[in-house]
Order: C-alpha cells, then structure tokens, then sequence
C-alpha cells in the first residue's frame, strides 16, 4: 500500500488518522523510532484491533510541544 504523504506533505491534507508509517514518512525519522514514540506514549495513538492509528490532532499537538504524556 503505497502512501503520498512525504514530509512536504501540508497538514491540512493529511487523514484524520494516519499509519505509523505515515507519520514516519512526515516526520523523516525511522519506522522504528516512528513505533517507539507510539509505545513510550510520546504520542496518543488509537487502537484499532492490533493496528496502531496515529490521530492527526495528537500528531499536530505533538508537533507544537503541546502533548502531556
């Protein structure tokens, strides 16, 4: 499955919830560290089953230092 999203991509046009790999890809860090941040809580994420959904509010709270683990 591929994704268009690249760390130019704006975001106002990204999804209300994105793949781990996504965000990775936005950010330009590893799919690895991408995971990290999702496991240590460094980011809310959303639990669909096994899969792991980064929501964009968190990511763009994130973003902007506003995040409380």
């Amino acid at each position: 499955m591929a994704s268009d999203i690249t760390r130019w991509t704006p975001l106002d046009a990204l999804p209300e919830f994105l793949r781990v790999e996504e965000m990775a890809a936005l950010l330009g860090i590893s799919r690895g560290t991408a995971y990290q941040l999702c496991r240590s809580g460094a980011i809310d994420v959303a639990h669909c089953g096994r899969l792991l959904r980064v929501p964009k509010a968190a990511l763009v709270a994130w973003m902007a230092g506003r995040n409380q683990p």
